[in-house]
């Protein structure tokens, strides 16, 4: 009888260090598929030249399960013609293979408009660049303000908002949702967003510069109270603007190394944008033509590539200044991550890996 109790003691303990182990085995898997949970993302833009570069960069991430790319939104209150702006997104994302990721654009304007010079050469760009896709100008039926919330609230996991043009559709969303009684910033973990200049020109021109002190960059002067909106409301808000951005010039080697070794569609896409004459004349001509857009993206999703430091920043509303980040105290202002400079190098490095990363 001991002997038969001594044998079962023994089965249950193998038992029990075998459940012990596939447990372990579960756990660590179950562990691992939270480390390689892809981030969601909102990628809300103005589809400039530069956005369209950050959204191949984007797609392809995407594509190889490394983000969860939920929503493309167009404010036409940026660089981007009312119509056209989505019809270029809807032309790219087809042609990168992500035509199934939502897309919706909204017709708010900004408080100072892009001035029409840069509009119709990006949109003239744009179009050179797809001037065989079909695609539709018709404005989505979910407005972008709208998509935003839709896109944020259904994601299971807080989202990563990315705002490359003018906040006009982050901050109108917020407002929507709170006119609901909801609060959309509980459900985004981080807003980064490209604009900002402290202590540096701000970089406006085409006449702007004779009315405008040039202390602000283009996305934070045309909407300002949205800008503040994003400050006020969200609980890690990230600027990446002119400080960091000098650093990364388009640069013609690079875009060759683009042209020799891009493998993918994205990679081409970029090359292809990159090396577009009036892109070239204007670089050509010193003019400043950087990797804005760009680098905020990455900068965002990949660490060691800009420096920050926490700042309480207002926005500027009104006058000479508008839409200037300005520096103050505690209480006045909001805390954000600033970034004061990056390294143009690892930049280039990185964005070329991300446009090449190899799909499983």
């Amino acid at each position: 009888m001991l002997q038969h109790l001594r044998s079962y003691t023994f089965v249950l303990a193998v038992v029990a260090i075998a459940g012990c182990a596939e447990k372990s085995e579960s756990l660590a898997r179950s562990e691992q598929a939270v480390r390689h949970h892809p981030t969601p993302v909102v990628f809300d833009n103005d589809m400039d030249f530069d956005d369209t570069a950050a959204l191949a960069y984007l797609a392809r991430l995407h594509k190889a399960g490394e983000i969860d790319l939920r929503l493309v939104s167009i404010t036409s209150a940026g660089a981007s013609l009312p119509g056209r702006g989505i019809r270029h997104a809807r032309c790219l994302m087809q042609e990168l293979g992500i035509g199934d990721v939502p897309v919706a654009d909204s017709t708010t304007p900004g408080v100072n408009p892009f001035p029409d010079l840069l509009r119709n050469t990006i949109d003239f760009v744009l179009f050179d660049l797809t001037s065989t896709c079909t695609a539709s100008s018709a404005h989505s039926e979910v407005p972008a303000e709208r998509a935003i919330i839709d896109a944020v609230e259904a994601s299971h996991d807080k989202v990563t908002l990315l705002v490359t043009g003018p906040a006009t559709n982050v901050s109108r969303a917020l407002a929507l949702a709170a006119d609901e009684g909801r609060d959309l910033a509980v459900r985004v973990k981080h807003v980064s967003m490209e604009g900002g200049a402290i202590g540096v020109p701000g970089g406006l021109c085409c006449g702007l510069d004779m009315i405008f002190d040039d202390t602000a960059t283009f996305n934070l002067w045309a909407d300002p109270p949205a800008a503040q909106a994003l400050l006020d409301n969200f609980q890690r808000v990230t600027l990446i603007g002119e400080n960091a951005t000098v650093n990364v010039p388009i640069r013609p080697a690079f875009v060759a190394r683009l042209q020799a070794e891009g493998e993918t569609p994205e990679a081409r896409w970029v090359a292809a944008l990159a090396s577009h004459p009036i892109l070239n004349a204007a670089i050509a001509a010193g003019l400043p033509v950087f990797w804005w857009d760009p680098l905020m993206t990455v900068a965002t999703i990949e660490d060691g590539l800009a420096e920050f430091d926490n700042k309480w920043i207002r926005i500027v509303q009104r006058g000479p200044s508008s839409g200037r980040t300005l520096e103050v105290k505690p209480s006045e202002g909001s805390k954000i991550d600033f970034a004061v400079d990056a390294d143009g190098a690892t930049f280039e490095d990185t964005f070329f890996a991300g446009l090449n990363t190899s799909i499983p």
